[in-house]
């Protein structure tokens, strides 16, 4: 089950503590929200979060003509799901029900065991349209990294002068990862000391070469380092692997 929340929003009371009640019981992850002006019902209605909607069948008509003119603008990407309440034996018009954004309906008096089955089959619906989403954002992403990566391939075999290139490989990737600023190091041969073949590192030491920082202005030089953990740049280089220290 997703971590965030799904608002419920509903119209009215109702039997909204029989709801809440039935959401406890099967640990549905739904916050109840209650709609005071029929302003925030229209809100709703446009808005972008994973969200519900828990509307009598009588408000939804009566005005079904404004809501389907917002719902159609949204297209078939709206993350809302309408749960209509009814009255037993209500005749309910087709083209309501037909609509892609109306989920389910429920007759009240609620029958509880039917009311946690829409519950349930209704948050279901909605965290599996949310991780949907989340997996399209990061297929995007990560489409978006490739062309990136492709780009500074191209880059990397045209230019020729060295510090441009260096300039050019730390843009790009403060670019893919959102970084407002960069160092990059480069791993080179230290003078007279020979090479062993045990340890790559033996005859090696960084070079701090390159700093970007888009909100200061720093006095730059360059500077050699050994390469060992005492550094995180020298951590990396000998384990070879992302180092990612959250902010504090």
């Amino acid at each position: 089950m997703s971590q965030n929340r799904i608002p419920l929003y509903y119209v009215g009371e109702g039997n909204i503590e029989l709801i809440r009640e039935v959401c406890g019981v099967l640990k549905l992850d739904f916050i109840l929200k209650k709609l005071e002006k029929e302003a925030d019902l229209f809100s709703i209605l446009r808005g972008k979060e994973h969200r519900a909607l828990l509307i009598d069948y009588e408000i939804y008509q009566a005005k079904s003509s404004e809501f389907l003119s917002i719902l159609e603008s949204e297209g078939k990407l709206s993350s809302l799901a309408i749960l209509l309440t009814l009255k037993k034996e209500t005749l309910v018009e087709e083209k309501i029900l037909s609509n892609a954004h109306i989920f389910d309906y429920v007759e009240y008096p609620f029958d509880k065991k039917r009311l946690a089955f829409t519950l349930r089959k209704l948050f279901s619906h909605l965290d599996y349209k949310r991780e949907i989403q989340q997996l399209h954002e990061q297929l995007k992403l990560k489409s978006k990294e490739v062309q990136e990566l492709n780009a500074i391939g191209v880059a990397l075999s045209a230019e020729r002068d060295v510090n441009k290139l260096l300039e050019m490989i730390l843009g790009k990737i403060r670019e893919i990862t959102s970084a407002d600023a960069g160092t990059l190091y480069l791993v080179e041969e230290i003078e007279g000391v020979p090479p062993d073949e045990d340890n790559y590192f033996a005859n090696k030491q960084l070079r701090f070469k390159l700093t970007q920082n888009d909100t200061k202005q720093i006095p730059f030089r360059e500077f050699t380092m050994e390469v060992n953990e005492k550094s995180l740049s020298g951590y990396v280089a000998l384990s070879g692997t992302p180092l990612n220290i959250p902010d504090v």
